[in-house]
Order: structure tokens, then sequence, then C-alpha cells
């Protein structure tokens, strides 16, 4: 699913991990489930800051935009983007403020169809540490970042337990984010990247079926669901 993500980390935990601090740390709110229906704000890396984790409203508006982001994004969603919007996509091809960023999550959610059954899945990092998303940002004139995420072929982990679609969200290891943000890094240095599968392990199970109805979310909602009339998928 390309519209939410999960955030289940402590603030200490996310800052330890990461190795800088939070910008505005007394409003970080963790969350096992961050639906970008919603005008919500998530922590990022952002190229322009190597000191501090920022944060981002998540669904990217062009850079002159001046007016409600709920607006915008019943007209175009950008909460992910692929490769090819930079080509098709007028607002995306005439940003002179667009940069690379890295979006903070502990996991993402994928679905598979089977038998005319559609089945969630919470995928995370193996070791159950906060990992990281390729990301594209742009600041607005009044301050505020906004951001979308970047879609990339699907990764071979992915693929075994998502059907729907042959894209997934661009994970990034830690080295892998180091050259994602850098300003430094070449145009060669990150189509490699984005050539290669993710370095990072993976994990991944079903969960509860309340993950798609609108509005609702609780703490154990990232917890293994088993289906009997769902096959070994492994």
């Amino acid at each position: 699913m390309k519209y939410k993500i999960s955030n289940t980390a402590a603030r200490e935990t996310l800052e330890a991990h990461v190795g800088m601090p939070l910008k505005y740390p007394n409003i970080y709110v963790s969350n096992p489930v961050v639906t970008g229906f919603e005008e919500t704000i998530v922590p990022l890396i952002i190229s322009d800051n190597d000191k501090e984790i920022e944060y981002g409203i998540w669904g990217l508006l062009p850079d002159n935009y001046h007016e409600d982001w709920q607006v915008f994004q019943t007209i175009i969603d950008t909460l992910t983007i692929e490769k090819k919007d930079f080509i098709s996509n007028t607002f995306l091809k005439d940003s002179v403020n667009l940069k690379r960023c890295a979006v903070i999550v502990t996991g993402f959610f994928t679905t598979y169809l089977y038998k005319g059954e559609i089945f969630p899945f919470y995928v995370y990092a193996k070791n159950k540490k906060p990992f990281y998303l390729a990301g594209y940002y742009n600041k607005l004139a009044d301050g505020f970042i906004t951001f979308s995420i970047l879609l990339n072929k699907v990764e071979p982990s992915i693929k075994k337990i998502q059907n729907l679609s042959d894209y997934s969200p661009k994970i990034l290891s830690k080295n892998e984010k180091d050259v994602w943000v850098s300003n430094s890094s070449t145009n060669n240095d990150i189509t490699k990247l984005l050539e290669k599968d993710s370095q990072l392990e993976l994990k991944s199970h079903t969960i509860a079926k309340e993950l798609y109805k609108m509005g609702i979310t609780y703490n154990s909602m990232l917890e293994p669901v088993v289906y009997k009339n769902l096959p070994e998928l492994y």
C-alpha cells in the first residue's frame, strides 16, 4: 500500500539510531499506521540539514503553492512518485526547489490478492530498527517542507508478498541513505543506487484487515494475524 507507512519508534530510539536530534522534539509522535490521506507530518533527513531531523508534510506541493494541501491532493496524488513522473509531470519538471530526502519509518505495507481476497502485509527491518525510504522534498515560501516517497522497481523480497503492483518504496540502508541525501553524490551515484536491490534485510507478516479501514488505528494493529485460506508465500 503506497498511502500508508508505520513509525513506532520512541523519540529516544529514533534519535539514537539516526545519530541526530529532532529539530522540534516536542511535536514528535509515533504511530503504528501513518496515513497519507490526511495532512500528516513525518520525520525526514533532508539534504540541506545534516545536523537535525526535520519534519515534512507528506504530499509534495509545487514550489509557489499557497492554497490548502487537501485541495491539491484531490487533484493530483503526490504522496508517491515514480521516475517517469519527472518526465510527464509538469510541476515536477519545472520545480527548481526539488531535492532528495530520506523518510524515517519502522515499516510499510503491501497487499497480496489471492482467490478474490486481499491480505495486508507489514514489512519491517529484520533488526526491528528504524530505516529509510528514498524521497524528494521541497521547501515552500512559508518554510514548510513537503515531500513524496519514491517508488522504484519492486524489491525481490517484496515481490513475493505483493502482486498488485510492480513498484515498491525504494528502501535505503544507512550507507545508502548517506549517498542518497548527500549533495556531493553524482547523477551516476544515484542511478547506480536506484538500479541495485536494497542492502537492508527485511521481514514481513500478515496483519489485520482493519488496515484497509479509514480512521482505524490501534496499538496491536501490527501484530501477526494468520489466515488459514492464504498459502505460505515464502
